[in-house]
C-alpha cells in the first residue's frame, strides 16, 4: 500500500452573495442540499479529508473549509479570513453573468490578502436552465492564474466532490496561482457606509479577543440573531446593541479587566466613524 501521508490544508470560498457557496460546502461535507439562502455572517468551518496523489504517493488531506460573506464590503473580515489559506476557490452563479465578472474583486483580495496559494473557478448552479455564460468562460478567468475550472451543481452534486479534490490536489503539487502581466486592476468599489465600517471592525476586534474567527463567530452569528440586528443594514442604536452583548460575553469568560478594555477599543471604533 502506497504511503499515506497526513496534511492539513486551509482553504476558502468566496464570490457573491447568493452564488451557493455554502451549499457547494454542505454537500461535499454532509452530501445534503438545503433550497432555503441563509446569507452567511462572518465565517463558518467546516472539515473534511481527501486523499489526493503526489509523484506516486497517497496524501491524507485534512481540508479546513471556511465560508466567508459575500458581501465585499466587509473588507477587514475578509482580510482576516484569508491569514493562513493555501487554496482559494472562486465561486460564481450560471445563471448570473455579474456573480462571473465580480470575481475580479474577489482575486484581487485573495491577491492582496492571501499568501501563495492555489486556485480553483466554479460555475455554479448548473442544474438551473437559462445560463448566461458556458464552462469555456469560467475556464478564461481561471487560465492567467494557473487555476484549474469546473461547472457544478450543489443541489443535484455533479462535479463538487471534483473540484475541492482538484483543489487539494493543486496544493499539494504547488501549482499556485500566478500573476498575469499586467497584473489585474483595482477593481472600484461602491461606497461603504460608516456603520458597516465600524461593525466591520467590531466583529473582527471581538473574535480577536475572544479566541479567534472559528471559535468567535458562532458567538457573533448568535447575539446579533437574539438582537435582531440585520447585518446587512444596522444601524448606530443597533451596534450599541451588539457592543454591550459581545462585552457581556467577554467578561462572562475573561472577567471584568478585559471586558472593560474590549468596551473601550469598541467604543472606539464608534467615535472614528462619528458614530458615538
Amino acid at each position: 500500500m502506497p504511503d499515506a501521508n497526513k496534511v492539513s490544508l486551509k482553504v476558502i470560498l468566496v464570490g457573491e452573495g447568493g452564488v451557493g457557496k455554502t451549499s457547494l460546502i454542505k454537500q461535499y461535507v454532509h452530501a445534503h442540499f438545503d433550497e432555503k439562502y441563509i446569507k452567511t455572517l462572518g465565517t463558518n468551518v467546516y472539515r473534511k479529508e481527501v486523499r489526493v496523489e503526489k509523484d506516486g504517493k497517497n496524501y491524507n488531506v485534512h481540508l479546513q473549509i471556511w465560508d466567508i460573506l459575500g458581501q465585499k464590503v466587509f473588507q477587514t473580515i475578509i482580510k482576516s479570513a484569508f491569514k493562513g489559506t493555501r487554496g482559494v476557490m472562486f465561486v460564481c452563479d450560471v445563471t448570473e453573468k455579474a456573480t462571473l465578472e465580480n470575481l475580479d474583486i474577489w482575486i484581487k483580495y485573495a491577491l492582496d490578502y492571501g499568501q501563495s496559494s492555489a486556485f480553483t473557478f466554479i460555475g455554479n448552479k448548473s442544474d438551473l436552465p437559462n445560463h448566461r455564460f458556458s464552462k469555456a468562460d469560467v475556464e478564461a478567468y481561471a487560465k492567467p492564474y494557473n487555476g484549474t475550472s469546473l461547472v457544478t451543481s450543489a443541489k443535484t452534486g455533479d462535479q463538487v466532490e471534483q473540484a475541492f479534490k482538484d483543489l487539494a490536489t493543486s496544493i499539494i503539487n504547488e501549482r499556485y496561482a500566478t500573476i498575469p502581466d499586467p497584473p489585474p486592476a483595482t477593481p472600484v468599489l461602491e461606497p461603504v457606509r460608516e456603520t458597516i465600517k465600524a461593525e466591520d471592525q467590531i466583529i473582527t476586534e471581538f473574535c480577536n479577543e475572544a479566541g479567534g474567527f472559528q471559535i468567535s463567530m458562532p458567538i457573533v452569528r448568535e447575539r446579533f440573531h437574539k438582537l435582531g440586528v440585520d447585518f446587512e443594514n444596522p444601524s448606530r442604536n443597533d451596534l450599541e446593541k451588539v457592543i454591550m452583548s459581545l462585552v457581556e460575553y467577554v467578561m462572562f469568560i475573561k472577567g471584568e479587566n478585559e471586558a472593560h478594555e474590549l468596551e473601550k477599543r469598541l467604543y472606539a471604533i464608534l467615535r472614528k466613524y462619528g458614530l458615538e
